[in-house]
């Protein structure tokens, strides 16, 4: 038999269990389960300390894809927009005969130096970009630090343009086909960008 207490105890159980079941049911249950379960985790639990690390608040800032935010950033690379235009214009278009057809490997200089002069005004626009959102105030670097996602910026993004490129070529279009030389050479000018760019980033940065 039962004592008292415990029957109490159930019944209080049970009540609190009919409360929140509408709750967990709706639109709105698991966001609060989910707060609940992070209140419920130790001090010591790793996911707690994930969850206020600084990769948290990267990965917000890095997901933030807001319109108006998205709009300002590309403001500060209008210049960089343009030329993404003109590079798919360029490389997507029948080509006119020239008499520089004539010399050997020529459409290699041209993509090496298409992207060449792609990557650089890539990081002109990052220095640009980076020194407009920096605070007057303050005692600035002495050389302006090269973080991952500037590199990811300024040779991730061309080489896979220039990927993204020839394979435009190779289906979308009849006069033109991909090439795995014009990549490596789309790659060999994003990389050789790279050798002034980084000075061009840390002139325009002081």
């Amino acid at each position: 038999m039962s004592s008292p207490t415990s029957n109490a105890r159930s019944a209080i159980d049970r009540s609190d269990l009919l409360r929140s079941f509408p709750l967990s049911c709706g639109a709105l249950g698991a966001p609060c389960l989910a707060a609940q379960a992070f209140r419920t985790l130790p001090t010591s639990s790793p996911l707690r300390s994930f969850l206020r690390s600084p990769w948290r608040e990267k990965a917000q800032r890095l997901f933030n894809f807001s319109l108006p935010l998205m709009l300002h950033r590309l403001l500060h690379f209008r210049l960089t927009l343009l030329l993404t235009l003109v590079v798919l214009i360029v490389c997507l278009l029948p080509i006119p005969e020239t008499p520089l057809d004539e010399v050997r490997f020529i459409d290699k200089y041209t993509h090496l130096l298409l992207f060449g002069g792609y990557a650089w005004v890539l990081w002109a626009e990052s220095a640009l970009s980076a020194r407009a959102a920096r605070p007057e105030a303050g005692a600035r670097p002495a050389k302006a630090p090269l973080r991952r996602s500037l590199w990811a910026q300024t040779l991730g993004w061309p080489v896979c343009f220039g990927g993204l490129v020839e394979v435009l070529q190779a289906t979308l279009t009849t006069c033109r086909s991909g090439d795995w030389l014009d990549f490596a050479a789309d790659a060999l000018g994003v990389f050789c960008a790279a050798l002034l760019g980084v000075p061009t980033y840390r002139a325009l940065t002081r």
